[in-house]
């Protein structure tokens, strides 16, 4: 409400209590694509390998995640977090190897661009899961 004037909430918020000033954020892991929302269940939960920080409208990929679960699927293990958003890259420009995953590369903001498995004796096909990764290069 601003100046006895109700106004809708925006998106990744919602608000319960008519005649309130302010709108509560969808919290974390969820998303609320609608503005005007008036009740907590507007707040969607993200699908598996997406997260959203707290007032989000929309989920975000965790790139980490998919790749993660298809190293995993390949028969190899791992220590990396497939929740963390950069803990399976490589960094370019680095010298050196501060990935859990080899072969795994990132740019600058931590998106999946190689992956060069090529020489880590993998079992079984490409997981259809890497399809996620809309900004792989190179696989």
């Amino acid at each position: 409400m601003t100046n006895g004037v109700c106004t809708l909430c925006s998106l990744g918020t919602y608000n319960s209590q008519s005649g309130q000033t302010s709108c509560t954020n969808c919290p974390a892991n969820t998303f609320n694509n609608n503005t005007g929302s008036t009740s907590y269940d507007s707040c969607q939960s993200c699908a598996t390998g997406y997260t959203a920080n707290p007032g989000s409208s929309s989920c975000t990929i965790v790139e980490c995640f998919w790749v993660v679960e298809s190293w995993k699927k390949m028969g190899r293990t791992t220590s990396v977090s497939s929740t963390s958003a950069t803990a399976c890259c490589y960094y370019l420009g680095s010298t050196t190897q501060t990935s859990g995953i080899p072969g795994v590369t990132c740019n600058s903001i931590g998106i999946v661009t190689v992956i060069g498995w090529y020489a880590q004796s993998l079992q079984g096909s490409i997981p259809s899961s890497l399809g996620n990764l809309t900004n792989l290069q190179y696989l």
